[in-house]
């Protein structure tokens, strides 16, 4: 168990804005990495087999041009639930962006 980074905490703002969510609290937030590899938090307040549902996502491509899909599920309340970051080829994710700027569109997923 970690607090999030504040990378990791804007491209989850930015995310539950687009899906037109509640943002994050101020206060911190833990997350448990579920893929070392990959990036993949899960929120520490779920229940271990919780139901979640996708609502927004974006991409980017990482430091070896590799595009990489970034998908913010959330719980039945429409908190964070757990951000999935999935590189197309299954290698480890070199360098999540420090900026939004560096991410494609943010897009809600239709529900």
């Amino acid at each position: 168990m970690r607090e999030l980074f504040d990378n990791e905490r804007a491209v989850i703002q930015q995310l539950l804005v687009t899906a037109k969510l509640k943002p994050l609290c101020t206060d911190a937030q833990y997350v448990d990495v579920i893929n070392e590899d990959t990036g993949t938090l899960r929120s520490t307040h779920l229940a271990q087999k919780q139901r979640l549902k996708a609502v927004s996502d974006t991409s980017f491509s990482d430091q070896d041009g590799v595009h990489v899909e970034v998908i913010l599920f959330v719980d039945g309340d429409g908190h964070f639930g757990e951000l999935l970051v999935w590189k197309v080829d299954d290698t480890q994710v070199i360098r999540m962006p420090s900026s939004l700027n560096e991410f494609a569109p943010f897009k809600p997923i239709d529900r």
